[in-house]
């Protein structure tokens, strides 16, 4: 059986229930396609068994972290990660005997509650957003991002404090969030522009610049850590972050043509999705600033992809904002086939690979050396 399988059914799961949440009247039974679609998540998620590959760096972490260790990332000379991350390791550990499916299943709940928050703020069909969220990098960073997807979860909580411009509230966020993964300190400045909405004109005129800057190539990575003159452990991060991509270099790939759709349409509905968010553009700038980072470091693979992950929130509520805009109800169905059928697509395309491979502690797993064999071998026939 492909790989792929288990995620496409879930994708196909997800397609099912926003369908019949979208043709639902009883209020009841919106609560109950609504639990039914949180439960998916966590059963899916939380109880997965060592799927990807993040797990062979945070399963010996977890089984051997001390208590005398949680804050050794601010000692010099000491390894550690962040202390928010290593209390909350610290804490499942000793209260599950160092039960690592325990501690995924705790994680996957963190982020469930925070997404959730999140998106009953901007969609009232959680299932769709939900599908969308996971075609588009979510199955990755929740599988293979424990620390990110932990701290992008937190921050979405901060979102409402850009708004409603409470700084106290998103800085205290911000700064959990950044216990958890530091990349995530660049969330900061979002607080001065995030919420503004500019004109048509203003997002063309941006959407032209990263669009030609990823046609023509440009980069200032090189330049910049030229500049910076980055030595020790922080010029080892940068060597790993700035890793040149193996991946063909070609334009014109299906990922650019996706993410030239969305701009277009966004640019488009302008003033439709001004008045949906009433004036906030928190998700439409969210977007913008997705695909801006990807496309100027698009050379960089993982560079490109971690800190492009950072704002992919706005995608996942953009979409179906876009099919909201749609003046006939056929236009939007045609719209969400098209979505559903791409996600499909999108996912067999991303997660089809050895390391893919699914399995549920409820239905039978593999022990951790078993699957530390299982990649070992496949890493080597590939």
């Amino acid at each position: 059986m492909p790989y792929c399988v288990p995620y496409i059914m879930l994708i196909c799961l997800y397609a099912v229930l926003g369908y019949l949440r979208s043709r639902c009247t009883d209020g009841q039974q919106k609560v109950y396609l609504d639990v039914a679609s949180l439960a998916l998540f966590v059963v899916f998620f939380g109880l997965r068994g060592f799927v990807l590959t993040d797990w062979m760096n945070y399963y010996p972490y977890y089984v051997s972290l001390e208590w005398s260790e949680v804050f050794n990332f601010f000692i010099p000379g000491e390894w550690g990660m962040e202390p928010g991350f290593a209390l909350l390791t610290a804490f499942c550990g000793t209260i599950s005997g160092h039960n690592f499916i325990f501690f995924q299943f705790v994680v996957v709940c963190i982020i469930l509650a925070c997404v959730y928050s999140f998106m009953r703020r901007y969609t009232d069909n959680v299932a769709i957003s939900l599908m969308v969220m996971l075609a588009f990098g979510g199955i990755g960073i929740i599988c293979n991002l424990m620390r990110n997807s932990l701290a992008i979860s937190i921050f979405l909580l901060a979102i409402p404090y850009i708004e409603q411009r409470k700084p106290l509230q998103f800085v205290l966020i911000c700064l959990l969030s950044a216990s958890f993964h530091v990349s995530t300190l660049v969330y900061f400045p979002l607080y001065f522009f995030l919420h503004l909405f500019p004109s048509r004109w203003v997002y063309l005129a941006v959407f032209v610049v990263i669009n030609a800057a990823f046609i023509m190539r440009f980069s200032v990575v090189d330049t910049l850590l030229e500049m910076i003159g980055l030595s020790g452990e922080a010029a080892i991060k940068a060597d790993v972050y700035t890793g040149k991509t193996t991946q063909s270099l070609s334009v014109f790939t299906l990922g650019y043509m996706e993410r030239l759709f969305t701009g277009t349409l966004i640019i488009l509905y302008h003033d439709k999705l001004k008045e949906l968010h009433h004036g906030s553009g928190v998700i439409v700038n969210g977007v913008f600033l997705y695909i801006a980072v990807f496309f100027f470091f698009s050379q960089y693979d993982v560079l490109s992809q971690r800190f492009s992950f950072l704002f992919v929130f706005g995608y996942w509520i953009v979409w179906l904002d876009i099919m909201r805009c749609l003046y006939y109800t056929d236009n939007r169905r045609l719209m969400m086939a098209f979505v559903v059928l791409y996600a499909i697509l999108h996912t067999k395309a991303l997660y089809n690979t050895a390391d893919h491979y699914y399995e549920n502690v409820l239905t039978g797993a593999m022990s951790y050396n078993e699957r530390l064999y299982f990649h070992s071998r496949n890493f080597r026939e590939m």
